[in-house]
Order: structure tokens, then C-alpha cells, then sequence
């Protein structure tokens, strides 16, 4: 048999879009983490700012290199033109967007999803009722409520849901609502207790000097979260304080080991290029104390999830389901 005449079996497999999101302020921030929430894939994603001179531009340039994005979302206005030169080299296509698309996009509508070139990007809530026709009994999704002075935190560690996506998480894969944290220490906690938590670092801005408290209850909360596995740090004002320590390290210079990080319970075998099928939705807690995060599901008065029932998913209609097998 000659050389063309061969047969080649090609393995294919699916990937959600690469995306990368460009920022000017908090409001575009959200909205950046809002959509990606809703996307298939969304959590493997980047959100960079928008650069302010020609160097911090070169640094975009060499990070879509290695991304290489299938889309890169941009403000509709604001683009120094030095930033415009770096996007155009870039082999990821340009797609304008606003916060009305965004807020459009989540609505799970599919005429309003939001239009790229080649089609629509897609709203995992449509792609996990096709996974999950019969819903779920039991699973590790937790949400938080809104409503506090910590939302943006709470939205960088597990997303922001609309409430039709919130209502089908609760309803039909089996998730449980935390309040929302209303101090410091409370958040800490808030953030051992969400799924995977294994590593938690603490990012706040000030221009404050009295900080001796705030180093107090972030090394308190880690010498006690030590003892369950559990690794807390402070970032502070770019640089990182390991364990709450009033000494400070370059975050950019901090290696995997030096967070003290648990390797053999990452998990294992996950891309952002396998099926949908293939993710899980959480880790072992052998290493938790059980006592003391039942305690902490206490004082965060834990909603249980409500009675399932399949026949109609809240928020997305029987059209919006069917035409999900497209997406």
C-alpha cells in the first residue's frame, strides 16, 4: 500500500472557546467574571487589564501569545492606540463588548446570546441540562448570596450566577447557599468552606498603617486552618504574607511549595480542552475537620436545596433547551 493510499485515524476533541477579557475598571471586572460564569469553560479563562503604558502593552503581548485566544473581548471605547498595535498582532479575533450584552447573554435567552463570528457563544446552564436531563440528588456546588461589602471577593472564588442559573443550580444540580459574609474573618472562613478550597489568599488594597488587627485575625485563621489542611495567606498591596506573617514577599516570586499546597489532592487528569462530561464538581474534604465546617455551615445558615423536579428548568424555556444540542 503506497503512502497516500493509507488510512489515518484522527482522535478529535471538543474545547470551549479560549477567551480573554480586557478591563478598565471594577464595573467592566464583574462583568468580565458575570459572562465567563455563564460560559462553558468560563473559569479557565483570563481577565487582564487594559494597559496604561508601552510596557505593561509588551506584557500583554508575550501573555496572548501564550494563550494563543480563540476571542478577545474589548471595551467599545478607551483602547490606547499602543494596546489596538498589540491586539492586531494577535491571532485571537477582536469581539467589542458592553455590560447591556453581557446582562443579555445570562438572561438564557438564545436570541440574545452573544454573536461571534462563527455563531454564538455558548450558556453552560443550556449545556447542563443536556448533561444532566434528570438533575442531580447530590453535588459540591455552593453559592453565596449577595448583598455585602465583600461581593466582589466572593465573586472572584465562585462566579456570578443570574438568578434564572441560580434558581437551576439550586433546584436541579443539588447546590447550597451560604449568606454572605459581612466581616473579615467571616469571609476567610466563607472561603475554606467552598469547594477545592485548599489554598485561600486574602488580596486587599489600603493605604491604612493601623493594620496590626487585620495581621492578627489573618494569622489566627491560618495557624487554625493549618491544622485541617487548609492554607490561608495576605496579599497585601501586592506583595504576599504568608500565614499572616507581618513579612512580605514579591507574589510574582512565590513558588507552589512555598503556599505549602497539597499536590496529590489537585486534581488530576482536566483540561480546558476535554468534554464537558469529564468535569466533577469537587474534591474529596477527607483533610477538613468535619465538626468545624458543619459549625461554620451554621453560622452561615446553609439553605438545603429544594425538591426536584424535571419537568421544567426555571428560567430557560423549552425552546432554549432544544436548541442548546447546537451549542
Amino acid at each position: 500500500m503506497s503512502l497516500h493510499e493509507r488510512e489515518v485515524t484522527l482522535k478529535l476533541k471538543s474545547r470551549p472557546l479560549r477567551l480573554v477579557y480586557l478591563i478598565r475598571n471594577r464595573d467592566e471586572l464583574m462583568d468580565a467574571v458575570t459572562l465567563y460564569t455563564h460560559v462553558w469553560g468560563g473559569a479557565a479563562n483570563t481577565i487582564f487589564p487594559v494597559p496604561e503604558n508601552e510596557e505593561e502593552a509588551d506584557t500583554l503581548r508575550f501573555a496572548l501569545k501564550s494563550i494563543n485566544p480563540d476571542y478577545i473581548l474589548v471595551p467599545r471605547e478607551g483602547i490606547p492606540s499602543y494596546v489596538s498595535q498589540v491586539l492586531k498582532q494577535s491571532t485571537g479575533l477582536l469581539r467589542p463588548i458592553s455590560s447591556p450584552e453581557v446582562q443579555r447573554h445570562i438572561q438564557s435567552s438564545r436570541s440574545d446570546f452573544l454573536l461571534l463570528r462563527d455563531g454564538t457563544v455558548s450558556h453552560i446552564g443550556l449545556i447542563c441540562q443536556k448533561l444532566y436531563p434528570s438533575g442531580l440528588n447530590k453535588s459540591n456546588i455552593c453559592l453565596v448570596e449577595s448583598g455585602s461589602a465583600f461581593d466582589l471577593e466572593v465573586a472572584l472564588q465562585c462566579g456570578i450566577p443570574s438568578q434564572p442559573y441560580r434558581d437551576y443550580l439550586v433546584q436541579y444540580l443539588a447546590a447550597d447557599v451560604f449568606s454572605c459574609p459581612q466581616t473579615i474573618e467571616q469571609l476567610i472562613k466563607l472561603s475554606l468552606l467552598l469547594p477545592r478550597s485548599q489554598v485561600v489568599i486574602l488580596g486587599l488594597v489600603t493605604n491604612s498603617s493601623e493594620l496590626s488587627d487585620l495581621f492578627s485575625v489573618v494569622a489566627d485563621a491560618a495557624q487554625n486552618a493549618q491544622k485541617r489542611g487548609i492554607r490561608v495567606h495576605l496579599a497585601l498591596n501586592g506583595k504576599l504574607h504568608l500565614w499572616g506573617s507581618l513579612d512580605e514577599t514579591e507574589a510574582g516570586k512565590v513558588q507552589l511549595d512555598q503556599l505549602l499546597v497539597d499536590k496529590s489532592i489537585l486534581p488530576k487528569g482536566e483540561s480546558v480542552g476535554e468534554l464537558p462530561q469529564t468535569y466533577h464538581f469537587g474534591i474529596s474534604r477527607a483533610t477538613y475537620n468535619k465538626n468545624v465546617l458543619h459549625r461554620w455551615e451554621q453560622e452561615f445558615s446553609l439553605t438545603k436545596t429544594k425538591e426536584q423536579d424535571n419537568k421544567t428548568h426555571p428560567g430557560f424555556t423549552s425552546e432554549d433547551v432544544e436548541a442548546s444540542s447546537s451549542v
